[in-house]
């Protein structure tokens, strides 16, 4: 844990991720997974995988840490495989670090943006990583009325009135186009018309995870941004995989409704060389409603709900004509098939790579033409 606290001060990051905390081996365990999934596809289209390029996109790549692992580990074990890596990251700071990884090239990119995506645009078959880039990305929070009939939000400022105050909370009839996008896609939740098709029998074989939903109740965030993130590869990347890692639930939220946000009030921007992390304990709020004072001193971090991630992908590849799959389990399972456990195991038999962070799954969804 000191080491923890170490890196927060030195980094002046509040959280820190599993891709940082077990470098290399996180990344090593995900280039394993798509250089498997690679190799076997090709091999069934009758291809040398040596002779077609394994493509990897990450999104959301931060400071490089599983990028680093990642391409160690194709440089190591990847023999003469050809492979690209690209960073993508909204952060010009992130690319700053991005720009020095041997063997990386890098983009400056808004996951959100069609536009930017249009960039990456390939009829070739496209290893799509993002790891902690869905929980922060915007939600969109919609509210059942007494009539049943659902409502989106909208915050109100009244700064002529008190530049000070919290934002007021506002409810208007469903209106907006994405939002009404994203209850059309979900709403096969509601009905027994979830497609499945067969998996591919170079899907790894571990995910069997059925889909299922549970009734969330009176308010519900919606991952919109996640959808615009989704139609947009869709729409450029014809032929992809989707590898994806979050965290499905997240501790001592205050909000209510199905997947609010986790906001915490942190001070560890303030941290003075040689002052621990500890000295400043961080503060969950009850509202996402934050001050302009508050702006930029609060994180908000949205648990992922797997279920709607997978509704949401097989119903924005077949709205672009795509056959698709889509599965996700935790994230232990996963790293027991394609990680180094054995690098990562202490001697008393506790594998912190397996047994920290229990609250983490991975997705994976392919779509094909």
């Amino acid at each position: 844990m000191a080491s923890a606290h170490r890196h927060a001060r030195q980094s002046r990051n509040a959280w820190l991720t599993p891709s940082e905390m077990f470098a290399p081996y996180y990344g090593a365990a995900f280039a394993r997974c798509a250089l498997m999934m690679h190799r076997k596809k090709t091999m069934e289209q009758g291809k040398d995988p040596e002779q077609v390029t394994l493509r990897m996109v990450e999104v959301g790549a931060g400071r490089g840490g599983l990028a680093r692992g990642a391409m160690a580990y194709l440089k190591e074990k990847g023999g003469h495989q050809g492979w690209t890596y690209l960073c993508t990251d909204v952060s010009q700071a992130s690319l700053a670090c991005l720009e020095k990884l041997e063997g990386a090239s890098t983009m400056q990119m808004d996951a959100t943006d069609p536009k930017q995506w249009e960039k990456l645009a390939s009829e070739e078959h496209t290893f799509v990583i993002a790891t902690e880039v869905l929980d922060n990305l915007p939600h969109d929070r919609v509210e059942k009325d007494t009539r049943g009939q659902w409502q989106q939000t909208h915050a109100s400022v009244q700064k002529e009135i008190d530049k000070h105050a919290r934002p007021g909370m506002e409810l208007r009839p469903l209106q907006d186009p994405l939002l009404q996008r994203c209850f059309e896609h979900l709403s096969i939740l509601d009905s027994d018309a979830a497609r499945q098709f067969p998996l591919p029998s170079w899907f790894p074989a571990l995910w069997k995870k059925k889909i299922t939903h549970k009734d969330g109740g009176s308010v519900h965030f919606l991952p919109t941004a996640c959808l615009e993130m989704l139609e947009a590869m869709h729409q450029t990347l014809p032929a992809h995989t989707l590898i994806a890692q979050d965290f499905d639930t997240l501790p001592d939220i205050k909000i209510s409704g199905k997947n609010a946000p986790l906001v915490v009030k942190t001070h560890i921007h303030q941290l003075q060389d040689g002052q621990d992390a500890g000295d400043l304990p961080d503060e969950d709020l009850d509202t996402f409603l934050l001050k302009e004072e508050e702006m930029g001193q609060c994180d908000v971090l949205f648990p992922t709900d797997f279920d709607w991630l997978s509704t949401l992908f097989q119903s924005t590849a077949e709205s672009h004509g795509r056959r698709c799959v889509a599965r996700h389990a935790m994230a232990r399972e996963f790293l027991e098939s394609f990680g180094d456990v054995y690098a990562t195991s202490t001697r008393s038999g506790y594998n912190p790579m397996l047994e920290e962070f229990p609250n983490t799954r991975i997705f994976i969804g392919q779509a094909s033409p």
